[in-house]
């Protein structure tokens, strides 16, 4: 739990700086959709001598052991809870689409 705080809080630092950040990471649908958006932000902050998340950090919190359970999705959700605590939104910034231009997309796509 420490260490999910610690990050929802690093990358809420991160994602003042670069406010598409938390719509990538939060709105990621998919685990390579969501790797690319966390990779690019570590690439980005490593450049400046800051690492935004470890190697360490990433497996521990992100993957799991063979034949062990681990959802990527419950702890980018926890994750970005926190960096909602940390107040990384405005109140006129919409966290999630609406329901309807999901299904638009969605049925595009099909």
């Amino acid at each position: 739990i420490d260490l999910l705080r610690a990050l929802g809080d690093r990358f809420a630092k991160y994602a003042e700086r670069k406010r598409d950040f938390f719509f990538k990471f939060a709105r990621a649908r998919a685990y390579d959709e969501f790797r690319r958006a966390l990779l690019h932000a570590a690439d980005d902050t490593s450049r400046e001598g800051k690492p935004l998340i470890t190697f360490d950090e990433f497996v521990e919190v992100f993957t799991a052991p063979s034949g062990e359970y681990n959802n990527w999705k419950l702890m980018r959700d926890l994750i970005a809870l926190r960096m909602l605590e940390r107040g990384v939104i405005t109140d006129d910034e919409n966290l999630f689409e609406d329901e309807e231009s999901v299904l638009t997309s969605q049925e595009e796509e099909a």
